[in-house]
């Protein structure tokens, strides 16, 4: 329901943007901008992380018109969707780095390190393998983890190491289920 609901927003946003002929590229380029000044915002400390998670949502929406303006003027491509696979890991990547200017417990760098791994390798699997289903650590729940983790370090900055924590332990533990069940799935097809 609330995946239907995004699609839906995504999607009445994306007419006019496709009627005004906005490059899909141009999309995607900011919704990386907006992705990548992430660390830089949750750098500032204090309450700076409750916007750095605005950014992180505005590039999350970003990422859903590139492709929604794409398929709705026919400029879909081999290209634009390596493209915006390219856009998707850099901003996966940019939200662990966020998550770690938290400073969280000692073992936060290795444990998003993990999510990290896990996350590129299961792209890498899907990519490689097409079509083999959902998993629970799909990019809408990293996204909505790494958000609320930034959002509740903004809201009460003195418990941005506690949000660290779980935002580091939570994106590790979906990671190896995620990629776990992915494995699963591609073993089963067979």
């Amino acid at each position: 329901m609330l995946v239907a609901g995004w699609l839906r927003v995504v999607h009445r946003l994306a007419a006019p943007l496709a009627r005004r002929r906005v490059p899909p590229a141009r999309l995607t380029a900011a919704g990386v901008g907006a992705a990548v000044a992430v660390p830089g915002v949750v750098a500032l400390r204090g309450r700076w992380p409750a916007a750095g998670a605005g950014l992180a949502v505005s590039a999350a929406l970003l990422d859903g018109l590139d492709g929604a303006v794409a398929r709705a003027t026919g400029t879909a491509t081999d290209r634009g969707r390596s493209l915006d696979h390219l856009a998707d890991r850099t901003a996966d990547l940019a939200l662990l780095v966020a998550l770690g200017l938290l400073r969280g417990p000692a073992w936060v760098p290795a444990a998003l390190t993990v999510a990290g791994a896990t996350t590129l390798v299961q792209e890498s699997v899907r990519a490689r393998s097409g079509p083999l289903g959902l998993t629970v650590a799909e990019r809408p729940t990293r996204v909505v983890l790494a958000v609320m983790v930034l959002l509740g370090a903004g809201v009460t900055p003195t418990l941005a190491p506690l949000n660290a924590a779980v935002g580091a332990g939570g994106g590790a533990a979906l990671g190896v289920v995620g990629l776990g069940q992915l494995l699963w799935m591609r073993r089963t097809r067979r």
